[in-house]
């Protein structure tokens, strides 16, 4: 099989145009999708946490800055930064070691 620079050519060219269109696909469906930003994110305690106009000024610092690869969440990701799952399952794991540690301090006092 002899394949000319044409069709080489040819070939390049439509590939390139159809990831085009599924990546131009593929973002309008991420956009068409995204979820809705509340108005207002409220407490516990009936005040209010944070506004719209909050999270979209956080969204674009967070845009602004390239933070997506700024710490990780399970494990995935942490290029720069913290892995945020497993910094939080050592300090929980630690302050559970403290907390045992003084409970069987407390028991052996008390008896």
């Amino acid at each position: 099989m002899h394949v000319t620079r044409k069709q080489l050519a040819t070939f390049l060219a439509t590939i390139f145009v159809v990831n085009l269109v599924v990546m131009g696909g593929g973002a309008w469906l991420s956009y068409a999708n995204s979820p809705d930003i509340p108005d207002t994110i409220v407490g516990p305690d009936g005040e209010t946490v944070a506004t719209s106009e909050d999270v979209q000024d956080g969204k674009a610092v967070f845009q602004e800055n390239g933070l997506m690869n700024q710490g990780s969440i399970l494990g995935r990701g942490s290029y720069y930064d913290t892995d945020y799952t497993a910094d939080t399952l050592d300090s929980k794991a630690e302050h559970m070691r403290d907390y045992y540690a003084g409970s069987a301090t407390t028991r052996t006092t008390r008896r």
